[in-house]
């Protein structure tokens, strides 16, 4: 997305995919390179602004995002939000509050998914018994509750860093929780529908739906892949500067 500035006016091109909650939305706070300082500056964009369409997108965990195409939308300079050029830190700031948000939906979609499997195991029967009495599926269930704290720990952290990290630090961790957590949420759903068998992965049961939006919220702010790449990014600048990572 880029800003042209045209006298005290600014005008918008570009696209943005894949917007969390857009389909419904009455107005948008975008991001674009404007070419006067070479920053990125904010702006609020009514959602019937000419030049602005809309398409809704369905998601595959049945929510629904949106794909804006911005052709010539033209604002005032009352639409830019804080200083021109200086929109990256507000808008770092707000990505690290929107992650940690998705990442305690995650934990408590991950609690709820054990809850619900260990309730299964105790009602299910072969052989004449229930389920949950066989040693192996209790080791699954098990390893879902122990990636369920890790998880849990790494969010008290991140929200430990949102309150007392200066931005570098912050954004670092933000990438570690997003990573670990995204990928827990996977595997802890995962395993849920495992133990259920078939019935897990029909619409009319409700742990499918939880596996569904754990992999769509891992895709969201930034897949487990590129946080890693970004936390790997900021270790490599942390030794070249002579400091210990933590």
């Amino acid at each position: 997305m880029r800003a042209e500035r045209v006298g005290d006016n600014y005008r918008l091109y570009g696209r943005k995919t894949l917007v969390a909650g857009g389909a419904a939305a009455d107005a948008f706070v975008v991001s674009a390179g404007t070419q006067d300082d070479g920053g990125v500056t904010l702006f609020f964009v009514d959602a019937g602004a000419p030049g602005l369409t809309r398409v809704a997108l369905p998601l595959h965990d049945g929510s629904w995002a949106a794909e804006l195409t911005l052709d010539g939308v033209t604002l005032t300079a009352q639409a830019v939000l804080g200083e021109p050029g200086q929109g990256l830190p507000a808008l770092q700031q707000a990505l690290g509050h929107g992650t940690a948000a998705l990442c305690a939906e995650l934990v408590g979609g991950m609690e709820r998914a054990i809850e619900i499997t260990a309730d299964y195991l105790k009602v299910r029967k072969q052989f004449g018994v229930p389920i949950g009495s066989f040693q192996a599926l209790q080791h699954r269930l098990a390893d879902m509750a122990a990636e369920l704290e890790i998880a849990r720990s790494m969010l008290y952290a991140l929200l430990a860093s949102i309150m007392n990290d200066e931005a570098g630090r912050r954004d670092y961790v933000v990438s570690q929780a997003k990573s670990l957590i995204g990928r827990a949420a996977k595997f802890v759903c995962g395993q849920s529908i495992q133990l259920h068998g078939g019935i897990g992965v029909t619409e009319e049961y409700q742990i499918g739906h939880y596996f569904k939006r754990a992999i769509v919220a891992d895709a969201l702010l930034g897949g487990s892949d590129r946080h890693d790449a970004r936390c790997a990014d900021y270790l490599r600048r942390t030794l070249n500067q002579g400091d210990t990572p933590q």
